[in-house]
């Protein structure tokens, strides 16, 4: 999972100012790179007789495309020359299992008979085998429930496949089945939220982690920036207006729990705007930037913030009128005859 609950833009500068500082690394796909750069700058540095480093890029390499069946060979031999031998037979099995008949393939045999012979006399090696055989089932498993996010979701078991060094083609498919599910999940709270459905911030927030979770290990999702955005910003205007309602029921720390509200409530603003920027075309974005302003006490902003974005919407008539109408009676009867008689009503002919 990514670590973003904070603000993008905190982020952002951590991992520019704090030395080890890092979001969660991309797992498989594009996100990772471009499997033919990794590969060529890899091939550059085993030349060198860098193994370690060559590998590094080797193993991205086949992140980037689980399908690019010369980095396997090329990670294998990398791993051998640097004298880890458990993540070098790993990965010739890995290229093995999927390599066609050829010189390649009878010589990475014997380059695999080899690397198991002196795997085997030394003492303490370990055969993580057995431990990727169990993630994968759990990964399945929570897939099957659905079950993207947590420490016991199928997000979770692919990234300790891969922190653990799991080496083979069917990542791919491991990371599209992810990838699916991850997006289908997402969109569906967007839409909830998009309808103003009751939703808990929890839950909005988890949206736009499976967003982050689906570019992680496949194409970007379609709007992800766009509809991120916009979760987050669902996610602060509930936060406001919880804070809100519980200041009115207390005495004390009342003044903190509306500076706390405001807060939140300005944060979402910041977030339905990114959302706008991303996706223009989306009304709703704006009608919630508006709402924002108005959850925080900002009527005057609200209604502005409609009167801009969304002109002839109902929802910014009749906060026009209502707007009127606590101003003074005279002003607010003339509003709402206004309103009624106006050409957006026109009379029946």
């Amino acid at each position: 999972m990514r670590s973003d609950r904070l603000p993008f833009r905190l982020l952002a500068a951590l991992a520019v100012l704090v030395p080890g500082f890092a979001l969660a690394a991309p797992l498989v796909g594009p996100s990772v790179g471009n499997a033919d750069a990794l590969q060529a700058e890899a091939n550059r540095l085993f030349n060198r007789k860098q193994y370690a480093k060559a590998a590094e890029l080797f193993l991205q390499a086949t992140r980037a495309d689980p399908g690019h069946l010369p980095a396997y060979l090329s990670l294998a031999r990398a791993q051998f020359q640097a004298k880890r031998l458990a993540e070098a037979c790993n990965a010739y099995r890995a290229y093995l299992r999927a390599a066609p008949e050829g010189s390649d393939r009878a010589k990475a045999q014997s380059e695999l008979t080899l690397c198991e012979r002196q795997l085997a006399a030394k003492k303490g090696a370990k055969d993580a085998t057995r431990d990727f055989v169990d993630l994968k089932a759990a990964f399945y498993a929570a897939l099957e429930q659905k079950q993207i996010l947590g420490d016991e979701g199928a997000g979770q078991a692919l990234r300790t496949l891969v922190d653990r060094g799991y080496v083979s083609t069917d990542l791919a498919d491991l990371a599209s089945r992810l990838h699916t599910e991850a997006v289908r999940s997402a969109n569906e709270i967007h839409a909830q939220a998009l309808a103003h459905q009751p939703i808990s911030a929890q839950r909005l927030m988890d949206g736009r982690d499976l967003f982050d979770l689906a570019a992680d290990v496949g194409a970007e999702p379609e709007g992800r920036r766009a509809k991120a955005a916009f979760l987050a910003g669902r996610a602060d205007l509930e936060v406001a207006f919880a804070k809100r309602t519980a200041a009115q029921a207390v005495t004390s720390k009342k003044q903190a729990m509306l500076a706390e509200a405001t807060a939140a409530a300005l944060r979402a603003i910041d977030h339905f705007t990114e959302a706008t920027l991303a996706d223009p075309t989306q009304a709703e974005y704006k009608f919630f930037r508006a709402l924002a302003h108005y959850r925080r006490g900002d009527r005057e902003g609200a209604l502005a913030s409609l009167r801009r974005d969304l002109p002839d919407d109902p929802r910014t008539i009749v906060l026009g009128a209502v707007q009127a109408i606590a101003a003074s009676n005279e002003s607010g009867a003339a509003e709402l005859e206004r309103v009624l008689f106006s050409s957006r009503f026109p009379e029946r002919k």
